[in-house]
């Protein structure tokens, strides 16, 4: 029972997750482009905390299965850029992946790797 709670919440704030960023991260370029509306910006603002929420669920049980390790970090992309900056082999990978589906939602989210 506790197996398939932990399940269903990990699918629900993925979902949630996976709305509330694309459609902040959308209301933040309408913004930049000045054609944000008062009704999608209230949106946006009601739909941050449990987007929120649901990331930081996200980082503890999808995030940790994936990368073999307890977070770090608060969020799931703030993981997602360590990763990227201090990893290497099936992490990296991983992240790398996470990072490519991030950007295409809001450019330049992760930030490219540093190379010394």
């Amino acid at each position: 029972m506790l197996l398939i709670i932990i399940l269903t919440s990990v699918v629900i704030s993925t979902f949630v997750v996976e709305v509330g960023f694309v459609y902040v991260m959308t209301c933040k370029r309408l913004k930049a482009k000045g054609l944000l509306r008062r009704d999608f910006a209230l949106n946006a603002y009601v739909l941050f905390v449990p987007s929120l929420l649901g990331d930081f669920w996200l980082n503890m049980t999808r995030g940790s299965w994936m990368f073999r390790e307890l977070p770090h970090e608060l969020l799931f992309s703030s993981r997602v850029q360590r990763h990227v900056n201090e990893s290497s082999g099936r992490d990296l990978a991983t992240a790398l992946e996470w990072a490519a589906i991030l950007n295409e939602i809001d450019p330049d989210h992760i930030k490219a790797r540093e190379l010394e």
